[in-house]
């Protein structure tokens, strides 16, 4: 009630009206949380970028700091604050601090990479990010649009098969083609593995159409075709390994695909989804490579130096990637919990004590 009859009064008395409310989301009570997210989100949009910047922060630092309510709500609550307010706001938003509060800092670069993985996930299947998809999709060609793709290419470089889903999304299928060639010169773990077994299954949904159709015409668009096989190479033989497989079979059995005639003409055709200058994907590759060897290096910092063994050191592997592994489930389980579950990943079974990996579905969502 007050905060309707005098926002700013209200914001000028109530410097952390943000913390106080977000640790009720933490309420076992559905109803009480959507009532503090519909008042987070009236406070937000009512206030200028200051309040709104500082409700980002303290959304990523409860995040961060309830493991619990990551796993368990984030999905929930970012679907509901991208419906209240502005999706490309709090995306912008989103994707700018954790890039500056978490990565610049150095400081816990696996909750910024479940971040971006939940982040990108609403991205793609979420119907209260339609307009967000669409302008990402059809509507890269003016600066705003741009910068939008600009700000998540950067946050998401810290997550390599995020990324990858980005600029498949774009349709920008050169730069999704030297990611890949990039990806190999790091470290691809079962956590990555994972995460690209999830992306092939990402790519026979609905969102995704668009890149299915372009592979009709192999010469525009060989830089799919080289990233699709690319993908196809890094998976093991798995269930996603068979569908991409099949998808890529059914193409070029009508298709004479043009890897070694023509291809200096086709590397000169118009991008269509990005109207920019040419030296641009050059500079955000290497923004990504940036990233990765920061990531790397942060991983060899937190290798024990005084081991009594490789085993420990491999124990202490193990038991990351099965963490790592937990959470991409609750990111997928937190989608739609009536959903089918999707194909195990078989060859994770060493790391769960021979027990596959449950997953639930992402395509049967709707209005995509």
């Amino acid at each position: 009630m007050l905060q309707k009859k005098n926002p700013a009064k209200f914001m000028e008395f109530n410097d952390n009206i943000f913390i106080t409310l977000l640790k009720t989301l933490n309420c076992s009570n559905e109803k009480i949380i959507n009532k503090v997210l519909d008042l987070l989100s009236r406070i937000s949009n009512q206030s200028d970028d200051k309040y709104f910047n500082n409700f980002m922060i303290d959304l990523l630092d409860l995040f961060k700091n309830d493991s619990k309510l990551l796993d368990s709500k984030s999905d929930f609550i970012i679907k509901k604050i991208c419906k209240s307010l502005n999706s490309e706001r709090v995306y912008n938003s989103l994707s700018k601090v954790l890039l500056k509060k978490f990565s610049n800092e150095n400081q816990d670069s696996k909750f910024v990479s479940i971040m971006i993985q939940i982040l990108n996930n609403n991205l793609i299947i979420a119907p209260e990010l339609i307009d967000l998809r669409k302008k990402l999709i059809n509507n890269l060609n003016n600066k705003d649009s741009i910068d939008l793709f600009e700000n998540l290419f950067k946050c998401w470089s810290l997550n390599s098969p995020s990324l990858l889903c980005l600029t498949f999304l774009t349709s920008n299928y050169e730069l999704s083609y030297k990611i890949i060639n990039q990806m190999v010169k790091y470290e691809i773990n079962i956590n990555i593995l994972v995460q690209l077994d999830l992306l092939i299954q990402l790519l026979e949904s609905p969102v995704f159409a668009k890149l299915r159709l372009d592979l009709l015409d192999p010469i525009t668009n060989i830089y799919l075709f080289k990233c699709l096989y690319g993908l196809l190479m890094l998976l093991p033989q798995s269930n996603s390994f068979k569908i991409l497989q099949n998808r890529l079979n059914a193409i070029s059995s009508i298709t004479n695909l043009p890897f070694n005639k023509d291809l200096d003409s086709s590397l000169n055709l118009k991008n269509e989804s990005i109207n920019i200058d040419k030296n641009y994907n050059s500079k955000l590759l290497e923004y990504f490579n940036q990233c990765q060897e920061n990531l790397q290096n942060l991983k060899l910092q937190d290798i024990p130096i005084h081991s009594n063994s490789t085993d420990d050191v491999i124990s202490n592997d193990k038991g990351l990637i099965i963490e790592d592994i937990n959470h991409q489930n609750n990111i997928k389980d937190n989608n739609d919990k009536n959903n089918e579950d999707i194909e195990n990943h078989e060859y994770l079974k060493m790391f769960q004590n021979d027990k596959p990996l449950e997953t639930s579905s992402i395509f049967n969502q709707p209005n995509l």
